[in-house]
């Protein structure tokens, strides 16, 4: 026990938070994906406008593949923060623009009504809207 405490205490100082996320949506929301700390999931939509029905499927078990065909970053902001009490809380934004091809690991077709569908139903392509943000909080020495 007392080993714990000691360890506890010589340990906190060095101990930090941080946070990541990166949220991605194309410019109607038919494609949508979300990776980092927060939710992680990669979302279609499925429209059959003869029976005016909408369904949005995600895949939260990775048995689509999200395949980046090119990037273009728009806007990258960053906060190195300042030195506080010992601590400091950097932090910095990337907005970008991605197109993305995603495909089904198991080599299965998407439904034909799916938005962004290829020809032969093999995959899902659409240009993404990024934004990446990450934060710490973290020690500092003045």
């Amino acid at each position: 026990m007392k080993f714990l405490i000691l360890a506890s205490l010589l340990l906190t100082p060095a101990a930090f938070a941080s946070s990541i996320q990166e949220t991605c949506s194309s410019h109607d929301g038919s494609i949508r994906t979300s990776g980092g700390h927060g939710p992680m999931f990669t979302e279609i939509t499925v429209v059959d406008f003869a029976k005016n029905t909408e369904e949005k499927l995600r895949d939260e078990a990775y048995a689509w593949k999200v395949e980046e065909l090119n990037r273009l970053e728009i806007k990258k902001e960053s906060h190195g923060g300042q030195c506080h009490n010992g601590m400091k809380a950097p932090w910095g934004r990337t907005v970008y623009s991605r197109e993305v091809r995603i495909t089904k690991e198991d080599g299965s077709s998407f439904d034909k009504y799916t938005l962004g569908v290829s020809p032969d139903l093999k995959a899902v392509e659409g240009v993404l809207i990024c934004e990446f943000t990450y934060s710490n909080i973290m020690p500092c020495s003045k």
